[in-house]
């Protein structure tokens, strides 16, 4: 089967993935870039920070582009021309790259809503209990980090219970974080201290591993997923763990 595609399609679909990033970048605060967190810029984007080999990915000189654009139009103007894209703020830049003219944002985003609602509602909801319904808003920090946050912490679970016993450090950074990555195209958020202390004192984990309400919790995500059309990923590597997500996700009564 030949692999051809034809120039209009290939235009229409590069030029349409190449402006989902340009206006994600556009509605990005200084505050959340790659270069900010890396102290190469500070809050109004000036440069503090030299660049090295291990770094300069955070400040290319499309991120310079942009930061350019922005002091030169005006990033309120921008925004006011790109407001039929405010909705891709709320989306990590990785899943962006990876989105294709078949994806259901509307979707997607309700998904999203109701995972990091679920967690979320861990905090101050009984054991058992949990919101069903649509995103409340319930925590000052930005969306996308807060699905980021929900992710990491329901693939810390997902390990634990692969596992039969809670991750190393070393498992947190070497398959943990990888598998957030490639398996949902979304980067993940936190530490192994702080993944491990939520999840043990919302009673998801205790000294054995994983516990009854963390499987509920698993469940319960995983369902969410799977009727969200989260788990498309054709990432190879061996970390991306939709078919383990879609395995959970079949089971219907916990």
């Amino acid at each position: 089967m030949s692999d051809y595609i034809p120039y209009p399609e290939k235009k229409n679909k590069f030029d349409s993935l190449v402006m989902n990033y340009i206006a994600k970048k556009i509605f990005e605060d200084i505050e959340d870039t790659d270069a900010y967190d890396l102290d190469i810029l500070d809050s109004v984007g000036n440069e503090i920070g030299g660049l090295s080999q291990g770094n300069q990915w955070a400040f290319t000189n499309f991120d310079r582009f942009i930061l350019a654009l922005k002091q030169i139009v005006g990033q309120d103007r921008l925004r006011d021309l790109l407001d039929s894209y405010k909705w891709i703020d709320e989306m990590d830049p990785l899943f962006i790259m990876n989105m294709d003219e078949k994806t259901d944002f509307n979707k997607i985003s309700a998904c999203l809503r109701k995972i990091v609602t679920k967690i979320d509602g861990s905090t101050y909801l009984p054991s058992e209990l949990e919101h069903d319904g649509e995103y409340i808003e319930n925590n000052s920090l930005e969306f996308s980090k807060q699905v980021s946050k929900a992710l990491t912490i329901m693939t810390f679970l997902l390990y634990t219970l692969r596992n039969k016993g809670i991750p190393t450090s070393i498992d947190f950074d070497k398959n943990i974080k990888p598998s957030v990555e490639c398996t949902f195209h979304i980067r993940p958020a936190g530490t192994f201290a702080e993944c491990l202390s939520f999840c043990k004192e919302y009673k998801m984990v205790d000294s054995s591993g994983i516990t009854n309400e963390g499987i509920r919790k698993l469940v319960s995500i995983a369902n969410d997923l799977v009727e969200g059309d989260m788990l498309n990923s054709k990432d190879e590597r061996i970390e991306n763990q939709v078919r383990n997500w879609k395995k959970i996700g079949e089971i219907r009564n916990v």
